[in-house]
Protein backbone atom coordinates (compact mmCIF):
# COMPACT_ATOMS: atom_id res chain seq x y z
CA UNK A 1 0.00 0.00 0.00
CA UNK A 2 1.48 3.35 -1.03
CA UNK A 3 1.70 5.80 1.84
CA UNK A 4 2.20 9.56 1.66
CA UNK A 5 3.28 10.31 5.24
CA UNK A 6 2.82 13.82 6.68
CA UNK A 7 5.95 15.81 7.52
CA UNK A 8 6.62 19.22 9.01
CA UNK A 9 6.73 21.95 6.32
CA UNK A 10 10.26 22.94 7.30
CA UNK A 11 11.49 19.40 6.58
CA UNK A 12 9.62 19.27 3.28
CA UNK A 13 10.95 22.70 2.29
CA UNK A 14 14.51 21.72 3.23
CA UNK A 15 14.23 18.63 1.02
CA UNK A 16 12.70 20.76 -1.74
CA UNK A 17 15.65 23.19 -1.69
CA UNK A 18 18.18 20.36 -1.61
CA UNK A 19 16.61 18.68 -4.62
CA UNK A 20 16.49 22.01 -6.46
CA UNK A 21 20.25 22.40 -6.11
CA UNK A 22 20.71 18.92 -7.53
CA UNK A 23 18.29 19.64 -10.36
CA UNK A 24 20.15 22.79 -11.32
CA UNK A 25 23.48 21.00 -11.17
CA UNK A 26 22.58 17.86 -13.10
CA UNK A 27 19.53 18.67 -15.24
CA UNK A 28 19.38 22.38 -16.09
CA UNK A 29 17.22 21.97 -19.19
CA UNK A 30 13.79 21.50 -17.65
CA UNK A 31 10.84 22.96 -19.53
CA UNK A 32 9.00 26.06 -18.39
CA UNK A 33 6.00 23.94 -17.36
CA UNK A 34 8.22 21.78 -15.15
CA UNK A 35 9.80 24.84 -13.53
CA UNK A 36 6.36 26.34 -12.85
CA UNK A 37 5.15 23.13 -11.22
CA UNK A 38 8.31 22.95 -9.12
CA UNK A 39 8.10 26.58 -8.01
CA UNK A 40 4.39 26.21 -7.18
CA UNK A 41 5.17 23.39 -4.76
CA UNK A 42 7.93 25.39 -3.11
CA UNK A 43 5.63 28.39 -2.81
CA UNK A 44 2.93 26.27 -1.17
CA UNK A 45 5.40 24.88 1.37
CA UNK A 46 6.67 28.38 2.18
CA UNK A 47 3.12 29.63 2.68
CA UNK A 48 2.38 26.77 5.09
CA UNK A 49 5.61 27.43 6.98
CA UNK A 50 5.07 31.19 7.20
CA UNK A 51 1.49 30.61 8.34
CA UNK A 52 2.72 28.50 11.23
CA UNK A 53 5.42 31.05 12.10
CA UNK A 54 2.89 33.89 12.23
CA UNK A 55 0.47 31.82 14.29
CA UNK A 56 3.20 30.83 16.74
CA UNK A 57 4.27 34.46 17.07
CA UNK A 58 0.80 35.65 18.00
CA UNK A 59 0.07 32.68 20.25
CA UNK A 60 -2.84 31.41 18.16
CA UNK A 61 -3.43 28.17 16.28
CA UNK A 62 -1.62 27.49 13.05
CA UNK A 63 -3.26 26.03 9.99
CA UNK A 64 -3.78 22.30 10.44
CA UNK A 65 -1.74 21.69 7.33
CA UNK A 66 1.29 23.37 8.98
CA UNK A 67 1.60 20.28 11.14
CA UNK A 68 0.23 17.80 8.61
CA UNK A 69 1.78 18.76 5.26
CA UNK A 70 2.55 16.20 2.59
CA UNK A 71 5.07 16.61 -0.20
CA UNK A 72 3.83 17.43 -3.68
CA UNK A 73 3.92 15.21 -6.77
CA UNK A 74 7.07 16.79 -8.27
CA UNK A 75 9.09 16.31 -5.09
CA UNK A 76 7.66 12.80 -4.76
CA UNK A 77 8.92 11.84 -8.22
CA UNK A 78 12.37 13.21 -7.44
CA UNK A 79 12.66 11.36 -4.13
CA UNK A 80 10.91 8.08 -4.94
CA UNK A 81 13.41 5.19 -4.75
CA UNK A 82 11.74 3.19 -7.54
CA UNK A 83 11.71 5.87 -10.24
CA UNK A 84 15.40 5.49 -11.26
CA UNK A 85 14.94 1.72 -11.66
CA UNK A 86 11.88 1.80 -13.97
CA UNK A 87 11.28 2.59 -17.62
CA UNK A 88 8.53 2.47 -20.21
CA UNK A 89 5.01 1.53 -19.10
CA UNK A 90 6.19 0.56 -15.62
CA UNK A 91 7.63 4.05 -15.13
CA UNK A 92 4.45 5.73 -16.39
CA UNK A 93 2.35 3.60 -14.04
CA UNK A 94 4.55 4.57 -11.11
CA UNK A 95 4.44 8.24 -12.06
CA UNK A 96 0.64 8.21 -12.28
CA UNK A 97 0.49 6.58 -8.86
CA UNK A 98 2.77 9.25 -7.39
CA UNK A 99 0.76 12.05 -8.98
CA UNK A 100 -2.55 10.74 -7.64
CA UNK A 101 -1.16 10.01 -4.16
CA UNK A 102 0.58 13.37 -3.73
CA UNK A 103 -1.99 15.77 -5.18
CA UNK A 104 -5.47 16.90 -4.29
CA UNK A 105 -8.34 16.27 -6.68
CA UNK A 106 -10.90 18.82 -7.78
CA UNK A 107 -13.63 17.39 -5.57
CA UNK A 108 -11.40 17.64 -2.52
CA UNK A 109 -10.47 21.22 -3.35
CA UNK A 110 -14.13 22.05 -3.94
CA UNK A 111 -15.00 20.52 -0.57
CA UNK A 112 -12.32 22.56 1.13
CA UNK A 113 -13.64 25.67 -0.59
CA UNK A 114 -17.06 24.82 0.77
CA UNK A 115 -15.62 24.62 4.26
CA UNK A 116 -14.03 28.05 3.89
CA UNK A 117 -17.20 29.60 2.46
CA UNK A 118 -19.29 27.99 5.19
CA UNK A 119 -16.92 29.43 7.78
CA UNK A 120 -17.28 32.88 6.27
CA UNK A 121 -21.09 32.62 6.28
CA UNK A 122 -21.01 31.39 9.88
CA UNK A 123 -18.84 34.32 10.90
CA UNK A 124 -21.22 36.76 9.21
CA UNK A 125 -24.16 35.15 10.99
CA UNK A 126 -22.41 35.42 14.33
CA UNK A 127 -21.69 39.08 13.65
CA UNK A 128 -25.36 39.76 12.92
CA UNK A 129 -26.36 37.83 16.04
CA UNK A 130 -23.86 39.76 18.11
CA UNK A 131 -25.12 43.06 16.73
CA UNK A 132 -28.74 42.20 17.38
CA UNK A 133 -28.34 40.65 20.84
CA UNK A 134 -25.44 42.68 22.18
CA UNK A 135 -23.34 39.58 22.97
CA UNK A 136 -19.89 41.05 22.40
CA UNK A 137 -17.04 38.68 21.57
CA UNK A 138 -18.63 36.07 19.30
CA UNK A 139 -17.10 37.35 16.06
CA UNK A 140 -13.47 37.64 17.31
CA UNK A 141 -13.77 34.14 18.76
CA UNK A 142 -15.05 32.77 15.46
CA UNK A 143 -12.32 34.51 13.48
CA UNK A 144 -9.69 33.09 15.83
CA UNK A 145 -11.07 29.57 15.40
CA UNK A 146 -11.50 29.85 11.61
CA UNK A 147 -8.14 31.53 10.91
CA UNK A 148 -6.43 28.27 9.86
CA UNK A 149 -9.14 27.54 7.30
CA UNK A 150 -9.14 31.08 5.94
CA UNK A 151 -5.36 31.02 5.65
CA UNK A 152 -5.62 27.80 3.67
CA UNK A 153 -7.29 29.63 0.77
CA UNK A 154 -5.07 32.47 -0.36
CA UNK A 155 -3.46 33.82 -3.53
CA UNK A 156 0.22 33.01 -4.01
CA UNK A 157 2.82 35.70 -3.46
CA UNK A 158 4.07 36.99 -6.81
CA UNK A 159 3.68 35.14 -10.07
CA UNK A 160 1.44 35.89 -13.01
CA UNK A 161 -2.28 36.41 -12.74
CA UNK A 162 -2.41 36.02 -8.94
CA UNK A 163 -4.98 33.23 -9.27
CA UNK A 164 -6.22 31.56 -6.10
CA UNK A 165 -4.26 28.47 -5.20
CA UNK A 166 -4.67 25.77 -2.56
CA UNK A 167 -1.48 26.59 -0.73
CA UNK A 168 -2.31 24.78 2.48
CA UNK A 169 -5.08 22.37 1.47
CA UNK A 170 -3.16 20.31 -1.06
CA UNK A 171 -1.04 20.22 -4.18
CA UNK A 172 -2.35 20.44 -7.71
CA UNK A 173 -1.64 17.41 -9.90
CA UNK A 174 1.07 17.71 -12.55
CA UNK A 175 0.95 16.44 -16.12
CA UNK A 176 2.43 13.06 -16.93
CA UNK A 177 4.87 14.70 -19.38
CA UNK A 178 6.14 16.97 -16.59
CA UNK A 179 6.51 13.95 -14.31
CA UNK A 180 8.55 12.22 -17.03
CA UNK A 181 10.87 15.25 -17.14
CA UNK A 182 11.43 15.01 -13.41
CA UNK A 183 12.02 11.27 -13.70
CA UNK A 184 14.59 11.87 -16.44
CA UNK A 185 16.25 14.49 -14.24
CA UNK A 186 16.40 11.96 -11.42
CA UNK A 187 18.03 9.39 -13.69
CA UNK A 188 20.52 11.95 -15.02
CA UNK A 189 21.33 12.88 -11.45
CA UNK A 190 22.16 9.27 -10.62
CA UNK A 191 24.39 8.99 -13.69
CA UNK A 192 26.24 12.20 -12.81
CA UNK A 193 26.75 11.10 -9.23
CA UNK A 194 28.14 7.80 -10.43
CA UNK A 195 30.69 9.61 -12.57
CA UNK A 196 31.55 11.97 -9.73
CA UNK A 197 32.05 15.70 -9.80
CA UNK A 198 34.63 17.06 -12.18
CA UNK A 199 37.07 18.59 -9.71
CA UNK A 200 40.53 18.82 -11.28
CA UNK A 201 43.29 16.72 -9.81
CA UNK A 202 45.88 18.48 -7.70
CA UNK A 203 49.40 18.96 -9.03
CA UNK A 204 51.78 16.12 -8.30
CA UNK A 205 53.89 18.22 -5.97
CA UNK A 206 51.04 18.40 -3.45
CA UNK A 207 51.13 15.63 -0.89
CA UNK A 208 49.59 15.03 2.50
CA UNK A 209 50.53 17.62 5.07
CA UNK A 210 53.88 16.50 6.45
CA UNK A 211 54.73 19.49 8.67
CA UNK A 212 52.82 22.02 10.80
CA UNK A 213 53.34 24.86 8.32
CA UNK A 214 51.84 22.88 5.44
CA UNK A 215 48.93 21.78 7.64
CA UNK A 216 48.36 25.40 8.63
CA UNK A 217 48.31 26.47 4.98
CA UNK A 218 45.77 23.75 4.23
CA UNK A 219 43.46 24.88 7.03
CA UNK A 220 43.80 28.48 5.87
CA UNK A 221 42.82 27.46 2.34
CA UNK A 222 39.75 25.62 3.65
CA UNK A 223 38.85 28.60 5.85
CA UNK A 224 39.20 30.94 2.88
CA UNK A 225 36.89 28.73 0.81
CA UNK A 226 34.35 28.72 3.65
CA UNK A 227 34.55 32.51 3.76
CA UNK A 228 33.88 32.62 0.02
CA UNK A 229 30.82 30.41 0.48
CA UNK A 230 29.53 32.60 3.32
CA UNK A 231 30.08 35.75 1.25
CA UNK A 232 28.23 34.30 -1.73
CA UNK A 233 25.32 33.17 0.42
CA UNK A 234 25.20 36.59 2.11
CA UNK A 235 25.30 38.40 -1.23
CA UNK A 236 22.41 36.31 -2.55
CA UNK A 237 20.40 36.78 0.65
CA UNK A 238 20.88 40.54 0.48
CA UNK A 239 19.89 40.52 -3.19
CA UNK A 240 16.57 38.75 -2.58
CA UNK A 241 15.65 40.43 0.74
CA UNK A 242 16.78 44.05 0.33
CA UNK A 243 13.59 46.16 0.35
CA UNK A 244 15.31 49.53 -0.03
CA UNK A 245 14.70 51.43 -3.30
CA UNK A 246 18.11 50.40 -4.61
CA UNK A 247 17.56 46.78 -3.59
CA UNK A 248 14.13 46.58 -5.22
CA UNK A 249 15.45 48.19 -8.37
CA UNK A 250 18.32 45.69 -8.52
CA UNK A 251 15.96 42.74 -8.01
CA UNK A 252 13.18 43.73 -10.41
CA UNK A 253 14.86 45.95 -13.02
CA UNK A 254 18.65 45.69 -13.01
CA UNK A 255 19.29 41.95 -12.53
CA UNK A 256 16.08 39.91 -12.84
CA UNK A 257 17.98 37.32 -14.89
CA UNK A 258 19.57 36.08 -11.66
CA UNK A 259 16.24 34.63 -10.47
CA UNK A 260 14.29 34.11 -13.71
CA UNK A 261 13.30 30.54 -14.59
CA UNK A 262 14.51 28.71 -16.52
CA UNK A 263 17.92 30.21 -15.74
CA UNK A 264 20.24 31.43 -18.48
CA UNK A 265 23.59 29.78 -19.17
CA UNK A 266 25.80 32.12 -17.04
CA UNK A 267 23.39 31.79 -14.12
CA UNK A 268 23.42 28.01 -14.51
CA UNK A 269 27.21 28.01 -14.40
CA UNK A 270 27.14 30.01 -11.17
CA UNK A 271 24.53 27.77 -9.56
CA UNK A 272 26.53 24.69 -10.53
CA UNK A 273 29.77 26.22 -9.21
CA UNK A 274 28.10 27.21 -5.93
CA UNK A 275 26.64 23.73 -5.54
CA UNK A 276 30.05 22.20 -6.25
CA UNK A 277 31.72 24.44 -3.64
CA UNK A 278 29.09 23.71 -1.01
CA UNK A 279 29.20 19.95 -1.57
CA UNK A 280 33.00 19.88 -1.56
CA UNK A 281 33.28 21.81 1.71
CA UNK A 282 30.65 19.64 3.38
CA UNK A 283 32.76 16.58 2.57
CA UNK A 284 36.09 17.96 3.81
CA UNK A 285 37.34 15.97 6.84
CA UNK A 286 38.48 17.56 10.09
CA UNK A 287 42.11 16.88 9.12
CA UNK A 288 42.24 17.84 5.42
CA UNK A 289 45.15 16.99 3.20
CA UNK A 290 47.14 19.46 1.15
CA UNK A 291 45.37 18.21 -1.98
CA UNK A 292 42.00 19.03 -0.45
CA UNK A 293 43.22 22.49 0.50
CA UNK A 294 44.33 23.10 -3.07
CA UNK A 295 41.03 21.86 -4.48
CA UNK A 296 39.11 24.10 -2.09
CA UNK A 297 40.87 27.10 -3.59
CA UNK A 298 40.05 25.91 -7.12
CA UNK A 299 36.32 25.45 -6.55
CA UNK A 300 36.09 28.67 -4.49
CA UNK A 301 37.71 30.70 -7.26
CA UNK A 302 35.41 29.06 -9.80
CA UNK A 303 32.34 30.03 -7.76
CA UNK A 304 33.45 33.65 -7.30
CA UNK A 305 34.25 33.99 -11.00
CA UNK A 306 30.91 32.48 -11.98
CA UNK A 307 29.06 34.86 -9.63
CA UNK A 308 30.73 37.85 -11.22
CA UNK A 309 29.93 36.57 -14.71
CA UNK A 310 26.30 35.91 -13.77
CA UNK A 311 25.87 39.43 -12.38
CA UNK A 312 27.52 40.99 -15.43
CA UNK A 313 25.20 39.01 -17.69
CA UNK A 314 22.15 40.00 -15.64
CA UNK A 315 23.06 43.69 -15.79
CA UNK A 316 23.64 43.44 -19.54
CA UNK A 317 20.28 41.75 -20.16
CA UNK A 318 18.22 43.83 -17.72
CA UNK A 319 14.45 43.63 -18.07
CA UNK A 320 12.97 42.31 -21.27
CA UNK A 321 10.73 44.88 -22.98
CA UNK A 322 9.35 42.74 -25.77
CA UNK A 323 11.99 43.54 -28.35
CA UNK A 324 12.90 40.85 -30.86
CA UNK A 325 16.47 39.55 -31.21
CA UNK A 326 16.81 41.53 -34.46
CA UNK A 327 15.75 44.73 -32.73
CA UNK A 328 18.05 44.13 -29.78
CA UNK A 329 20.94 43.56 -32.18
CA UNK A 330 20.13 46.79 -34.00
CA UNK A 331 19.99 48.74 -30.74
CA UNK A 332 23.45 47.46 -29.83
CA UNK A 333 24.94 48.09 -33.28
CA UNK A 334 23.67 51.66 -33.60
CA UNK A 335 25.98 53.27 -31.00
CA UNK A 336 29.03 51.75 -32.70
CA UNK A 337 27.97 52.91 -36.16
CA UNK A 338 27.06 56.38 -34.92
CA UNK A 339 30.33 56.74 -33.03
CA UNK A 340 32.19 55.95 -36.23
CA UNK A 341 29.93 58.32 -38.21
CA UNK A 342 30.62 61.35 -35.98
CA UNK A 343 34.32 60.56 -35.68
CA UNK A 344 36.40 63.34 -37.20
CA UNK A 345 38.61 60.77 -38.91
CA UNK A 346 35.74 59.26 -40.93
CA UNK A 347 36.00 60.13 -44.61
CA UNK A 348 33.11 61.29 -46.79
CA UNK A 349 32.98 57.94 -48.60
CA UNK A 350 32.84 56.06 -45.31
CA UNK A 351 30.18 58.46 -44.01
CA UNK A 352 27.92 57.67 -46.97
CA UNK A 353 28.11 53.95 -46.33
CA UNK A 354 27.67 54.45 -42.56
CA UNK A 355 24.57 56.55 -43.21
CA UNK A 356 22.99 53.66 -45.12
CA UNK A 357 23.89 51.18 -42.38
CA UNK A 358 22.54 53.47 -39.65
CA UNK A 359 19.25 53.93 -41.49
CA UNK A 360 18.95 50.16 -41.94
CA UNK A 361 19.47 49.56 -38.23
CA UNK A 362 17.09 52.38 -37.24
CA UNK A 363 14.37 50.77 -39.35
CA UNK A 364 14.54 47.73 -37.06
CA UNK A 365 13.61 49.79 -33.98
CA UNK A 366 9.87 49.29 -33.53
CA UNK A 367 9.33 48.75 -29.79
CA UNK A 368 11.33 51.86 -28.94
CA UNK A 369 10.99 54.44 -31.74
CA UNK A 370 14.14 55.47 -33.54
CA UNK A 371 13.46 59.12 -32.72
CA UNK A 372 14.18 58.39 -29.05
CA UNK A 373 17.56 56.97 -29.98
CA UNK A 374 18.30 59.96 -32.19
CA UNK A 375 17.31 62.42 -29.44
CA UNK A 376 19.56 60.68 -26.92
CA UNK A 377 22.44 60.64 -29.38
CA UNK A 378 21.95 64.33 -30.19
CA UNK A 379 22.31 65.15 -26.50
CA UNK A 380 25.49 63.10 -26.38
CA UNK A 381 26.75 64.80 -29.51
CA UNK A 382 26.18 68.21 -27.94
CA UNK A 383 28.17 67.18 -24.90
CA UNK A 384 31.01 66.04 -27.17
CA UNK A 385 30.80 69.24 -29.28
CA UNK A 386 29.78 67.16 -32.28
CA UNK A 387 27.26 68.05 -34.95
CA UNK A 388 23.75 66.66 -34.17
CA UNK A 389 23.07 63.35 -35.85
CA UNK A 390 19.84 64.10 -37.72
CA UNK A 391 21.18 67.11 -39.69
CA UNK A 392 24.36 65.19 -40.38
CA UNK A 393 22.40 62.24 -41.74
CA UNK A 394 20.32 64.50 -43.97
CA UNK A 395 23.35 66.39 -45.31
CA UNK A 396 25.17 65.00 -48.37
CA UNK A 397 28.48 63.23 -47.64
CA UNK A 398 30.52 65.96 -49.35
CA UNK A 399 29.13 68.58 -46.94
CA UNK A 400 30.68 66.88 -43.91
Amino acid sequence: MFVNPPVHPSEALREHDRIERELIHHAPRLSEAAWKAWEAEGRQLRVALSDEARASGRGGPASWISHNVRIGPALAVLTDPLVPTLSGDALDERLQLLISAHSTGRLQRAGAAGVVITGAITTAGLYLTETASGMVGLTPLALWALAPLVNAYRPPVGGRGRRLEWSAVGFRPIDLDVAREFAAARQQQGTAEARGRAVPAAPTQHHAAADPDEASDTHEAIAAALTVLDDLDRAWLEFITDTSPDGLRAFYFDMPALWAKPPAEPVLHYQAALYELREFLEGVPSAPSADEGWRAGVVAERAVTAWGAARSYAVQVGVGDGRSPKELSAARQLPKLIAQFVDAGTTAAQAGRLKVLIEEQMAQLTTRPATEHVAAINVLGGELHRVPLQPALEAPPAAR
